[in-house]
Order: structure tokens, then sequence, then C-alpha cells
């Protein structure tokens, strides 16, 4: 079974020792390094699980120099690449918008000339009339 536990350790009263390992803790980052690598173990351990039964994980380093470009390039190209399309789609409702604007004024502009169109007529009757008017009293009109 388990060993029986050992006896604690001698206290120290000298702490410079301690002050002189936290230091080099703090300069080489080492908490922040055992942490990332803590993190990849814990990623290497889920890739393990996730593969295939009697699969044979790769190793990166006998890939082909494609194949390693295409792993790290992917996520950065979907990532592009669902931007782009939100910065697509957003154009495309603008698009939608100004072509309902633009139809929208086509509309009104098709109005305004049908209610033009009746006084430009009777106005065009009324020069008929008065030219007539004015060949038959046999006077020169210049327009």
């Amino acid at each position: 079974m388990f060993p029986p536990p050992s006896p604690p350790p001698p206290k120290h009263t000298d702490t410079g020792g301690k002050i002189e390992f936290d230091k080099i803790l703090k300069e080489r980052n080492v908490i922040a390094k055992l942490n990332a690598l803590d993190r990849m173990l814990t990623e290497a351990e889920q890739r393990q699980r996730s593969a295939r039964p009697g699969e044979m994980p790769v190793a990166p380093s006998t890939l082909p120099p494609t194949a390693v470009v295409t792993a790290h390039l992917t996520p950065l190209l979907r990532a592009a690449q669902e931007r782009m399309l939100g910065m697509l789609q957003e154009t495309r409702d603008a698009n939608d918008k100004c072509v309902e604007e633009i139809t929208r004024q086509r509309e009104e502009m098709r109005e305004l000339v049908k209610r033009l169109e009746e006084p430009r007529v009777a106005f065009e009757g009324a020069v008929e009339e008065v030219q007539t008017a004015v060949q038959a009293e046999g006077m020169e009109l210049d327009l």
C-alpha cells in the first residue's frame, strides 16, 4: 500500500533562499510557462481521446510543409472569410435600401411628369389657338 508519511521537513529560518527562488520564478516567468505547458498537455490529451480507435496520432514534424501551413492558416482564413461574408451581407443590405430608394424616387418622378403632362398639353392647345387666331387676322407672330 502506501508508505508511512515522512516527517515534516525541518523549519529553516533562512529566508534568503526563498527570496532567491521567488526572484528566479518571476524573472523566468515560470508560472506562465507551466500554465502554457499544462494547456498543451490538456489539448494533447483531448486530441488523443478524439482520435479513432487504433489510429496512431501523426507528429506534426512528419507532415509535409503544405499540410502544416494549411493547418495553421485554416482557422485564420475561416475567420477572415466570416468577416468578409458579414461585410458582403452589410453591403447587400445597403444596396437593397438604395434600390428601394431609387425605385421610390423614380415612381415619384413618373407622378410629377404625369402631373405636368396635362398642363403642357393644354398650353400647347392654347398656343395653337392663338396661332390660328393670329393667322386668321393676317398678322405675323414671332415665336
